[in-house]
């Protein structure tokens, strides 16, 4: 960032510095600078009470005690008033347009700490006219809540929980009004799993922080009269309609409904919790006679919404902007030539009664028409379109099938950890099986046929899951062989569902997001089956041997098949010979190669690319299966911080999102992960 080096931060300033010489607005000096000026040692913790017992106006001054940072500066000019042949209020204001620059300023440096470009900062910002209108000809505060609030939100993208706790409780002591974007921020804490860990240092910090600039005002008579009793305060609750004897306001009832919507989102990420505040701040102003400060709150996020959707949203808030501009140019107070000049308001409609109101309500009208039209786009692309939401209403699913032995459960653990923020709901089809292990019945069939296992009732549970209610079912234990009791499934943002038949129902199959078949050469299959039957299910391999043989053929009739319904086939083969079954139990890992087959429509050249480049891997291109998919195979071993590395060139977006909450393993399952991850991107566009 190098703003002393920017031309349009030089003519900004120009532009402040000669505002603030030349004009007086007329708030500050019959409100804001008289009140300042009465600030002292003896009174500061309370100078609304002496404000008004020394026959000041109530309505000077209806902020908290973090303004009172605007005193000092403004006391020091116009202590040197007297120089310039100033009165004290002339030159007070002075000192508080300049206190007013300097925090713009830092607000310019927040903005860009997001991550906003330098220019569009500076040109939607920086050079706004109604932001220079709102400041320094209309002579409002609001930068001072409007810039805690969002430096809080920048903390909480850098996690810095205890800053940012401490700067949200600083905005609602400065107005208290800023306590309409707590369930914003409570959203983010609670629906976010990487943000979720701050809940308790944010809290802490912006309770202290609320209590300290806060306790003593809130004892403050004068306080009470010039802040709560504000008529601010009470254009909240002037729109409202009759039904019979009732009265009904309409702004408690939105933002009650804006509450209950937040509370159906099952995750909020960083990107939705910065839309749900653009977009709350700017449904304000639609339910509201907002006074021209109020339009300050939306502003950073009215940036950053230009700054990410091109030419047509700017071309959008910026008319919106010019009609705010140029109806309070009209109605507003405005501002005095700060000299001898005659004060004149040049802004002033002629005295003609008849015909005065039309434009004014005209541009009423337009004003209210753009910022309705302003909202229904924000809404429609920032938060309807955004995943979480898109979530909220349908979970994410992935089907994860393949013969026994194949590293289903492997696979399941691997991807929950690189969908880290996601709550994962993992449906096992073991747990479907209709029979304990010693039922009679196996005598019969194997678990491989579709009849011994309750896919009716797995699919009824996947889908009242994916509809967001909760199930209940058994566990299958393979260390007794016995189904457990039934118990309490709660629904999540991702469910997952694995098993030997976890592709086959067609209801469920419709509904998968991802569908992946877990192959396995056939020898190498037998090896780590059993290695792991034998050493954590307690088998023989006389046992297991037998078990493998009984199945082939269930194996080739309805498990296999599946392979031709998946997005993705992962097979694994062995590049050496393999040691008996008898041995396999103490020997030591293969040496493996990776065959990943996809379908067609799928891009894999730029995973591949990042898999030879980034992650030094061998990687063969196959020749395409009837045109319908494509192979790749991929040969050599890839570290956890390579695969990290291929991630964030391959999907950077998901990475700049989940950040470290993505766990990647090494080896062929770190690969089988990142695939998984970059086709279900691909596919539905819906975990960015």
């Amino acid at each position: 960032m190098n703003l002393h080096r920017n031309k349009l931060f030089w003519i900004g300033l120009a532009l402040r510095l000669m505002l603030v010489a030349v004009l007086l607005p007329r708030i500050h000096e019959e409100w804001f600078v008289p009140f300042l000026l009465h600030v002292d040692v003896q009174n500061w913790f309370d100078p609304w009470t002496s404000f008004r017992q020394s026959g000041g106006d109530d309505l000077a001054f209806p902020y908290g005690l973090p303004y009172l940072v605007l005193a000092p500066l403004t006391m020091l000019v116009s202590s040197l008033g007297d120089l310039f042949g100033l009165s004290a209020v002339a030159a007070g204001s002075i000192g508080l347009g300049l206190s007013i620059i300097a925090l713009e300023i830092a607000l310019v440096v927040s903005l860009c700490r997001f991550g906003v470009s330098e220019n569009q900062v500076l040109a939607f910002y920086w050079l706004s006219p109604v932001c220079l209108y709102i400041s320094y000809i209309h002579g409002q505060l609001d930068v001072i809540p409007t810039l805690l609030v969002f430096t809080a939100v920048v903390w909480i993208r850098w996690r810095n929980y205890r800053y940012a706790g401490a700067a949200f409780g600083t905005a609602i002591a400065a107005k208290l009004s800023a306590m309409l974007a707590l369930p914003v921020f409570a959203a983010l804490f609670v629906r976010n799993v990487r943000h979720s860990r701050g809940l308790l240092d944010f809290a802490l910090a912006a309770g202290v922080a609320a209590a300290v600039f806060l306790g003593a005002a809130l004892l403050s008579p004068g306080f009470a009269e010039m802040a709560l009793g504000s008529p601010e305060f009470r254009k909240l609750f002037l729109l409202s309609v009759r039904i019979g004897e009732a009265q009904l306001y309409i702004t408690p009832v939105l933002y009650v409904a804006f509450l209950y919507f937040m509370w159906r989102l099952r995750r909020v990420s960083m990107e939705l919790f910065v839309n749900l505040l653009g977009a709350a701040f700017l449904g304000l102003l639609i339910v509201t006679p907002a006074s021209p400060g109020w339009f300050y709150w939306a502003i950073p996020f009215l940036v950053i919404y230009q700054a990410s959707h091109g030419p047509s949203a700017a071309f959008l808030v910026q008319g919106f902007l010019g009609t705010v501009l140029i109806r309070n140019l009209f109605v507003s107070s405005g501002a005095s030539f700060r000299f001898d000049w005659p004060t004149v308001n040049y802004w002033s409609l002629p005295e003609f009664p008849s015909v005065q109101s039309v434009p004014i309500h005209l541009l009423d009208t337009l004003q209210y028409a753009l910022a309705i039209i302003l909202l229904a786009q924000m809404v429609r692309e920032l938060i309807l379109k955004n995943h979480d939401v898109r979530i909220a209403r349908k979970p994410l699913l992935i089907g994860i099938a393949g013969d026994s032995g194949t590293g289903k459960d492997t696979l399941v653990h691997a991807m929950t950890k690189a969908l880290a923020e996601y709550r994962v709901r993992h449906i096992s089809g073991d747990d479907y099986h209709l029979w304990d292990r010693n039922g009679s019945a196996w005598k019969f069939t194997t678990h491989l046929n579709p009849y011994a296992n309750d896919l009716h009732q797995l699919s009824e549970d996947v889908l009242n899951l994916s509809r967001g209610q909760s199930i209940r079912k058994r566990h299958y234990d393979h260390s007794t062989g016995m189904m457990t009791r039934p118990m309490t499934v709660g629904p999540g943002d991702l469910i997952m569902v694995s098993g030997l038949h976890a592709l086959t129902p067609l209801d469920v199959r419709r509904k998968y997001d991802l569908l992946i078949y877990l192959d396995m050469d056939e020898d190498l299959r037998r090896f780590y089956k059993v290695r792991r039957d034998v050493n954590r299910r307690g088998h023989s391999v006389a046992q297991i041997t037998e078990s493998i043989e009984r199945r082939m053929q269930d194996s080739e009739r309805f498990v296999k098949p599946q392979r031709e319904l998946a997005h993705i086939v992962f097979r694994l083969a062995s590049a050496e010979p393999l040691p008996s079954p008898e041995e396999a139990v103490t020997a030591e890992e293969p040496y493996l190669q990776l065959t990943v087959s996809v379908q067609s429509g799928i891009q894999m050249e730029r995973l591949a690319q990042a898999l030879v480049a980034v992650c030094g891997l061998s990687v063969f291109d196959q020749s395409v299966e009837n045109g319908r998919r494509r192979e790749i195979t991929i040969d050599g071993f890839a570290s956890q911080a390579s695969i990290a590395a291929a991630a964030f060139a391959t999907i950077p977006e998901f990475i700049e999102r989940n950040g470290d909450a993505c766990e990647w393993e090494d080896g062929f399952l770190g690969i089988m992960q990142l695939i998984s991850v970059a086709v279900l991107i691909q596919l539905g566009q819906r975990v960015r």
